[in-house]
């Protein structure tokens, strides 16, 4: 390898996009973009943490998923999931995306009202 191919400035274009986010080079590799935010609940606010990545090098399947997390009372465990909100896959990186920017309380009302309507137009 050539010291030129050690330059920082060319990684950041093979795993960064100019955005800031991770490159499809860099999910193919295994990486994941992570962030957290706030859902209110029933008047009870939680942590989420929401995670984008790819199955597998050789498969277009990219996942995005929610989990509540909650800090534990127990030195040195951090936090830990206390449950799982949706656990979406989708075909492109740009869908994936759109469901990882929007809040997940968007998510959460669009797959429940998918969930009613595939539930009503199902035929006894």
């Amino acid at each position: 390898m050539s010291p030129k191919d050690n330059d920082p400035l060319k990684l950041k274009g093979k795993f960064l996009t100019r955005a800031g986010r991770l490159t499809p080079y860099a999910l193919t590799c295994g990486y994941q973009e992570q962030r957290t935010c706030e859902l209110i609940t029933d008047g009870v606010k939680e942590e989420v943490e929401l995670t984008l990545w790819q199955e597998s090098p050789g498969v277009r399947s990219y996942h995005v998923r929610a989990v509540v997390l909650r800090h534990s009372d127990l030195p040195l465990a951090g936090k830990l999931v206390e449950r799982r909100l949706f656990w979406e896959c989708f075909p492109t990186v740009s869908e994936a995306r759109r469901c990882f920017d929007r809040h997940p309380a968007t998510t959460l009302k669009r797959l429940k009202e998918l969930s009613e309507s595939q539930t009503s137009t199902t035929v006894p």
